[in-house]
């Protein structure tokens, strides 16, 4: 996982070296955080500049301050709602909002800036606001939430309260069609997405 914070800062989740590492928007190494991580797999920086850490294999999220000093820790392992199973990925949303994927649960939680579990949506299967081990998200500055519902072949939106909207995307190599997306960036210019299995990038145009 990578994010950029509001000063330019790079925060980096060095997964198998079990750590946080921040560099210069020059790409100068600055910091290095090793808050006891197992496996961190996704990295996210919130206005107030605290680091939200996707703990994956500690079945939690962290939260740092700007120093790296433990803040909070949200989540155990456990399938019941406000418990996480290898979560992969977290992101902020426009309202401050703590989105996380949480693959193994085959679903996708919103936390408050506090730790308090605010919804919880998805579980194993193909329909529509169902998930099959999601990997990345993003949140677009309206608040809706963009899900590589990576092993369904498929990237899915949901509204800012976790309601389905949007899906597209099969098993295949075409245009339009994934293999494996395992992120997904929303900016101006449309949405990207990130395959692994197609090795490439596509970018989509979405209208609402």
């Amino acid at each position: 996982g990578v994010c950029v914070d509001s000063s330019g800062a790079i925060y980096v989740a060095n997964t198998e070296n079990n750590r946080i590492e921040k560099y210069s928007a020059a790409g100068i190494f600055a910091a290095g955080f090793d808050g006891n991580f197992n496996q961190p797999g996704g990295v996210a920086v919130d206005g107030s500049g605290n680091i939200w850490v996707a703990d994956t294999r500690n079945h939690r999220l962290v939260k740092l301050d700007s120093t790296g000093a433990q803040l909070l820790t949200v989540g155990s392992r456990g399938h019941l709602p406000g418990e996480l199973e290898e979560p992969t990925d977290v992101e902020i949303g426009p309202d401050g909002g703590v989105y996380v994927t949480d693959y193994a649960n085959h679903r996708v939680q919103k936390f408050s800036a506090s730790g308090g579990l605010e919804w919880c949506v998805g579980g194993f299967g193909t329909s529509s606001g169902k998930f099959h081990k999601p990997r990345g998200l993003a949140v677009a500055p309206d608040g809706k939430v963009y899900v590589a519902d990576t092993e369904n072949q498929r990237v899915q939106v949901l509204n800012s309260n976790g309601s389905p909207l949007l899906l597209w995307g099969s098993w295949g190599s075409n245009q339009g069609q994934f293999r494996q997306p395992i992120d997904v960036a929303v900016t101006a210019n449309g949405v990207y997405v990130v395959e692994r299995s197609n090795y490439r990038v596509s970018q989509f145009q979405v209208s609402w």
